[in-house]
């Protein structure tokens, strides 16, 4: 796990690159992420503005909104609170200052306190890597101190580099839950499909080199999903399931041959009353007779438990 003195953007840029380059939208969240996306889009004027103001580009701030508030523009860019008062939740209390009018905070002054506040008016260049470090470093780096072997869902969300795990409040983790929220970098991925001007390349300074401390975590995250355990549950199932049948109807066979005699009475009785005529007039045209057929079954039900023996063995279900 990095140390929080290595968190740098130095020390994360080709990780980042690698993942960008290596990223993959899951066809389940295709759908989301471009509604997302668009709803970003058709804001573009307003995150313009924020952009003139601050140097941060207009699709990194809806990128912010989005996934801080679902672009609410009745809320704090900072974390979601409303504008109507300073911020609660983690940053809480801002903006420093009043609101301009004195009553409610407009979104825009909110939005150039929250950018400010992290100092991303301060940056020149924004490459795709550095996009990355941003956005995660304003959700916090809690994944990579606390958890690394999850990466954050605020930035992959959707892709195939997360499957599950998530703070579910401030400080609170959970190992088993999935975040249904579109990450912020397939979000930038679909923007820059539907709009000429956002042009996320990579750093020329940044060479696309897998470290070898995430090597794992870019693996295949969606294989936890798919993958069935070798000994799964389901399969023992399905063993003692035929095994079962097979046993059932070996001992059918072996109690008809005694009963033989009074089941033919039986069959005979019912087809005098006309209960079972046509199926014993079927069956007395092909030769069938009940000691037949009960013989039958008791031979295919051993042969079944043989055979599912044989074949779970085979498969490694249960020992040899």
């Amino acid at each position: 796990m990095a140390s929080k003195a290595k968190l740098t953007y130095e020390s994360l840029r080709a990780e980042y690159a690698t993942l960008w380059a290596s990223m993959e939208v899951r066809a389940s969240k295709a759908a989301d992420i471009d509604a997302t996306a668009r709803k970003i889009l058709g804001k573009k004027t307003r995150y313009a503005a924020v952009q003139d103001a601050t140097n941060v580009p207009w699709f990194v701030v809806g990128i912010i909104h989005a996934m801080e508030s679902g672009c609410n523009f009745a809320t704090h860019l900072h974390n979601g609170d409303p504008l109507t008062k300073r911020t609660v939740q983690i940053p809480a209390g801002r903006p420093k200052a009043p609101p301009a009018d004195g009553k409610v905070y407009s979104w825009k002054e909110s939005a150039c306190d929250a950018l400010l506040m992290k100092g991303l008016d301060k940056i020149g260049d924004w490459p795709v890597e550095r996009i990355c470090y941003e956005l995660e470093r304003y959700n916090g780096f809690g994944y990579r101190n606390f958890h690394a072997d999850v990466l954050s869902p605020y930035l992959w969300s959707g892709s195939n580099h997360y499957s599950r795990g998530k703070y579910v409040a401030d400080g609170k983790w959970s190992a088993t839950a999935v975040s249904g929220q579109s990450g912020a970098i397939a979000i930038l991925k679909r923007l820059s499909e539907l709009d000429a001007s956002v042009v996320p390349v990579l750093s020329t300074e940044t060479a696309i080199v897998r470290p070898a401390d995430i090597e794992e975590k870019v693996a295949d995250p969606a294989e936890a999903f798919t993958k069935t355990p070798e000994k799964a549950p389901v399969a023992k199932t399905v063993k003692g399931s035929r095994t079962f049948l097979g046993v059932i109807g070996g001992f059918m066979g072996i109690v008809g041959g005694f009963f033989k005699d009074s089941i033919e009475v039986v069959m005979e009785a019912a087809s005098q009353v006309e209960l079972l005529s046509p199926a014993t007039k079927l069956a007395d045209s092909l030769g069938i007779t009940t000691t037949r057929t009960l013989f039958a079954i008791g031979v295919a039900g051993l042969f079944l438990a043989i055979y599912a023996k044989y074949d779970d063995t085979k498969k490694g279900l249960v020992a040899k």
